[in-house]
């Protein structure tokens, strides 16, 4: 890894659009002041690696709370912001890299970013939640700044138009982003068929020309491609969708229905979610079943992931390339290699189980802490941290896999152009906190009775009975680990 100053340094030629977050990072698109980057003075400062990329910034570390949970997200442990991109870095050269085909996973580079950008879009996400339009579960987090010093205006910097001073590059200390390839249709250099009119006609089947051709862009996460080693005999769920329908349950129907922001879209219903299992059958039609919930769930951000880079797309015409789009997705998906390769890792990485590895390791639940951190012969020794494979295992279950196609209608029918990545691959914290935090979760849905047919211990609702006040639960009933026992 380089030395830090000679990173490259965000330009201030772009604008930073707010794309979406997670509990760990916030992504933001790259829009080019009009349209281009301007000319480089030199070689060395050429900036076209910001071209098609995102800027994935680390959030601040959450403020821990005694009262949280066991079942509730871990909080991660402070350290440098810094740091932690260059371990993240270092874990994805060095663990991530050698088990796909580079063209299979998502590029990602550093970049650094000076202080008062990071300031400024604190500020803006202040305004979000004033103005009702952050999610309710994101707020009150913002974005890290680097405990570290790092000058921005040393001679071995890039040139990128952010020079030093307090107005244009920040108060001499930077913070390390991500400079992520850009997998939604905005990126493709051919944009969105220029008009609603044009783009209509070309899902409806009309001969087109090359200009006419529609980039779409979907996105899901395989989570668990093969069912828990915990699971217990005759499971009839599978850990995702037994673990679902737990949260489901907790959170209440009225709550599930309930948006995260006064302005999103209503949070999806049972639709929308699929079973992984169904997604690596080797039946067809069972992976077209979990390809409709996919595309359904993508519906909203087809043809349009930023309305002010691409335009709205009409609703009939993310309809039609929805139709148009299933069969197709369906065969492509159908025993696709690297999801073939994700579930081939799950199941090798992770043979035991997280109950039988944490009681190997010999680490305890929270409330084990607790008692140990009282005691009277003084702190208790670390805790054993848990393997690399399994850490690797649980990163796999928790990544993203990106699709992008160009889709070409015309006389002779639908032609679609595939590219496929995976994304969200930071390597899991090695901790113990977290292995009591996936005991925990495990504990719950095998005391729930959450990966048979109901919840809560007793059996719980069956697929199929009536209920509209539980229809969402009940419907993942219909998610067999052992499938195959009746007809599909």
């Amino acid at each position: 890894m380089p030395a830090l100053d000679t990173l490259r340094l965000l330009p201030r030629h772009v604008e930073l659009q707010y794309l979406g977050e997670g509990a760990a990072n916030i992504v933001y698109r790259i829009v080019l002041t009009g349209g281009r980057l301007p000319a480089p003075s030199s070689p060395s400062a050429d900036l076209s690696c910001f071209e098609n990329r995102l800027l994935r910034l680390r959030k601040q570390q959450p403020p821990s709370s005694s009262s949280s949970s066991s079942t509730s997200s871990p909080p991660r442990a402070a350290e440098n912001v810094n740091e932690d991109i260059l371990r993240l870095l270092h874990a994805s050269a060095a663990v991530i890299a050698p088990l796909f085909p580079a063209e299979s996973v998502l590029a990602q580079d550093p970049v650094r970013v000076p202080a008062h950008v990071i300031a400024a879009l604190n500020a803006r996400l202040r305004d979000a939640e004033a103005n009702e339009t952050r999610p309710r579960a994101r707020r009150g987090v913002y974005l890290a700044f680097s405990s570290s010093s790092m000058s921005l205006s040393s001679p071995s910097c890039v040139e990128s138009g952010g020079g030093g001073g307090e107005g244009g590059g920040g108060g001499g200390r930077a913070t390390l982003g991500l400079l992520v390839m850009d997998m939604t249709s905005a990126a493709y250099p051919r944009r969105i068929a220029a008009s609603a009119a044009r783009a209509t006609a070309a899902a409806a089947g009309a001969v087109n020309d090359d200009d006419d051709n529609v980039v779409i862009a979907i996105e899901f996460k395989p989570k668990w491609l093969v069912q828990s080693p915990s699971a217990p005999p005759g499971a009839r769920r599978c850990r995702t969708c037994a673990l679902r329908a737990q949260r489901m349950a907790k959170e209440g129907a009225g709550q599930m229905k309930t948006s995260a922001s006064a302005s999103a879209p209503a949070p999806p219903s049972s639709a929308f979610f699929f079973c992984p299992l169904d997604l690596m059958s080797d039946d067809q039609p069972r992976v077209r079943v979990a390809v409709d919930a996919i595309l359904a769930a993508n519906q909203a951000r087809l043809l349009s992931p930023t309305t002010a880079v691409t335009g709205a797309a009409p609703t009939s015409l993310r309809s039609a390339v929805v139709a148009h789009l299933a069969e197709p997705l369906t065969t492509y998906l159908h025993h696709h290699p690297l999801l073939q390769r994700l579930r081939q890792l799950q199941q090798t990485l992770d043979p035991l189980g997280i109950l039988r590895l944490v009681d190997s390791c010999h680490l305890h639940s929270d409330s084990d802490s607790d008692s140990h951190s009282h005691s009277q012969l003084g702190p208790p020794s670390p805790a054993p941290s848990l393997p690399d494979a399994f850490l690797l295992a649980m990163t796999l279950r928790d990544c993203t896999f990106f699709i992008r196609a160009r889709v070409q209608t015309g006389a002779t029918g639908v032609t679609v152009a595939w590219e496929a990545r995976l994304g969200d691959l930071d390597l899991k914290s090695p901790h113990a906190g977290k292995g009591a935090y996936w005991r925990a979760l495990e504990d719950g849905l095998l005391r729930g009775g959450w990966y048979l047919d109901g919840g809560d211990g007793d059996g719980g609702r069956r697929a199929g009975d009536d209920d509209d006040d539980d229809d969402e639960t009940a419907a993942q009933g219909a998610c067999f680990a052992l499938r195959e026992a009746r007809p599909p």
